[in-house]
C-alpha cells in the first residue's frame, strides 16, 4: 500500500503542478513550485525501500491525509485564481519605472550597516579562522559557529534580504550609477563569503540564491527574452553548491550521511534524511495522540510574549525529534493545535497569502521582491513553517514590506506609492 501511496502522492504534485502553471501562463509559478516539491519530497518519505528501519517506521493513514491535504489545499486558491501572469506582467510593467528615492535609500543603507555591525560583533573572536575551515574538528563544523547576539541577531538574519532587496535595485533601476553597483557589488562579497565560510548556513545562501533565481526571472518576463536555459544551469549551479556545503559541513561519521553507505551514498544520504526525517517526525506527533493545543502551538511566536514562564511545557506542546534530527514540515504545529482540520486551514491560508502577493505582484512589480523573499518558504514546505514559525521570520517579511513601500512604482505615467 505504501508503495502505492507514495506513487500517487508524485502524479498528483505533477498534476497540480501542471494545473496552476499552465493555467497562468508560468512555469515558476510559486503555488506550483511548492505543491510540486511537498509531493516530491513526501513521495520520497513515504517510500519503504529507502528505509532504515531501525530508526524510521511506515507512515500512518492520518499523517499521509494530513500531508494530502495539506498541498492540496495550499494550491487551491492558485487553481481558483487564475491568471496569464507573463502576459499581463509584460504588458503592465514594459515600460514600468521603479522610483529609488531618498527614504529607501536612507532605509537600505542604514540597515545594511546594521547588518555589518551584528557581523562583525558576532564573528569578532574567529574573523581570522573562519568555520569552514574547520573541517574535520567535530562532526558538524556548524558547531564552531558562535550564538547569534540578541536584538543584533535580527539583523544578521535580515542581510541575506537586504542583499535580495540590493539585487532587486541592480535589476530595476534604470539610474543606478556605476560607484552604487560597485557598492552593491562589494555587499554581496561580503554576504556570501559571511555566508558560506564564516555562517556556513545553507539556508541563508538558498534563500538568496532563490530569491536571485526568481528576480531574473521576472526581469526576463518583462523584457521578453528566453533565459530557460540560463535559469536551469543557476538552479542546477545552486544545487551542486548546497550539496557541496553540506558535504563540507557534515562529517562522514555522522549519522546524516550514513543512510546509503559510503562515497556518492553520503551524498544521498544527506539529502534524503534532510526531508524524510522531517516527515517521520510528523508522523510522531501524529501516532502519539497528544491532545491538541488549539492555538498554543502554531501562535507561540507571538503568545509567549506574554507569557513568563516555560510556555512549552505550560501548554503541552511537545517536540518530535528523530534522534538526529529536529526539524519539521510546516504543518506539524497546524496539526499539533487542530489535527487535519488545521492543517487544512492553515495550509490554505499560507497558499492564500503566496497567491495575493503573486497577484499583487502582476500588477505592481515592487512586490516580486516579496516573491523573492519568501521563494526559500515555498521550496521548504518540508522542512519547517518559514512563514511565520517564528518571531524573527515575520521580523523578516516585515522588514521585506517596509523595503516595498520605500519605493514608487510609475508606469506609463502613473504612480504607485
Amino acid at each position: 500500500m505504501e508503495y502505492f501511496t507514495s506513487i500517487g502522492f508524485l502524479v498528483l504534485g505533477v498534476i497540480l503542478y501542471s494545473l496552476i502553471a499552465l493555467n497562468n501562463r508560468d512555469f515558476f509559478h510559486p503555488s506550483a513550485v511548492g505543491a510540486f516539491i511537498w509531493f516530491l519530497t513526501s513521495s520520497i518519505s513515504l517510500y519503504p525501500g529507502f528505509y532504515d528501519w531501525s530508526i524510521q517506521e511506515y507512515i500512518s493513514v492520518e499523517t499521509t491525509v494530513s500531508v494530502a491535504m495539506a498541498g492540496v489545499f495550499f494550491s487551491v486558491p492558485a487553481i481558483l485564481l487564475r491568471v496569464n501572469f507573463k502576459e499581463v506582467l509584460r504588458a503592465r510593467h514594459s515600460d514600468a519605472r521603479i522610483e529609488f528615492g531618498a527614504i529607501y535609500y536612507t532605509f537600505i543603507n542604514f540597515f545594511s550597516v546594521l547588518t555589518l555591525l551584528a557581523f562583525f560583533v558576532r564573528f569578532e573572536g574567529q574573523l581570522g579562522s573562519p568555520a569552514l575551515f574547520a573541517i574535520g574538528q567535530s562532526i558538524d563544523i556548524k558547531n564552531n559557529v558562535p550564538d547569534g547576539i540578541p536584538i543584533l541577531h535580527y539583523f544578521d538574519y535580515i542581510t541575506p534580504i537586504v542583499a535580495l532587496t540590493l539585487i532587486y535595485e541592480w535589476f530595476f533601476n534604470d539610474r543606478v550609477s556605476r560607484k552604487r553597483r560597485i557598492v552593491i557589488a562589494l555587499y554581496m562579497s561580503f554576504v556570501v563569503i559571511s555566508t558560506v565560510f564564516y555562517k556556513v548556513s545553507r539556508g541563508e545562501f538558498l534563500l538568496i540564491c532563490l530569491g536571485f533565481v526568481y528576480l531574473l526571472y521576472a526581469k526576463s518576463v518583462i523584457s521578453g527574452r528566453r533565459v530557460f536555459i540560463k535559469l536551469f544551469l543557476w538552479i542546477f549551479a545552486l544545487l551542486v553548491v548546497v550539496v557541496l556545503l553540506g558535504v563540507l559541513r557534515i562529517s562522514e561519521q555522522s549519522r546524516v550521511s550514513g543512510q546509503f553507505g559510503e562515497g556518492v551514498g553520503i551524498v544521498f544520504s544527506q539529502i534524503y534524511t534532510y526531508f524524510s526525517f522531517n516527515f517521520q517526525n510528523l508522523n510522531a506527533l501524529v501516532v502519539s495522540e497528544t491532545p491538541h493545543t488549539y492555538v498554543w502551538a502554531t501562535w507561540r511566536f507571538l503568545l509567549k510574549f506574554f507569557y513568563a514562564g516555560d510556555f512549552r511545557q505550560a501548554f503541552d506542546i511537545v517536540d518530535y525529534e528523530l534522534l538526529f534530527f529536529n526539524a519539521k514540515t510546516f504543518i506539524y504545529y497546524f496539526y499539533h493545535d487542530l489535527g487535519i482540520p488545521g492543517v487544512i486551514l492553515y495550509s490554505f491560508l499560507i497558499g492564500s497569502f503566496v497567491e495575493l502577493v503573486y497577484k499583487v505582484s502582476v500588477r505592481d512589480i515592487r512586490f516580486v521582491l516579496v516573491l523573492a523573499v519568501i521563494q526559500k518558504p515555498i521550496f521548504f514546505l518540508f522542512f519547517g513553517n518559514y512563514f511565520f514559525g517564528e518571531f524573527i521570520m515575520v521580523f523578516g517579511l516585515l522588514f521585506t514590506f517596509a523595503a516595498v513601500f520605500t519605493m514608487r512604482c510609475r508606469v506609463r505615467g502613473n504612480a504607485f506609492a
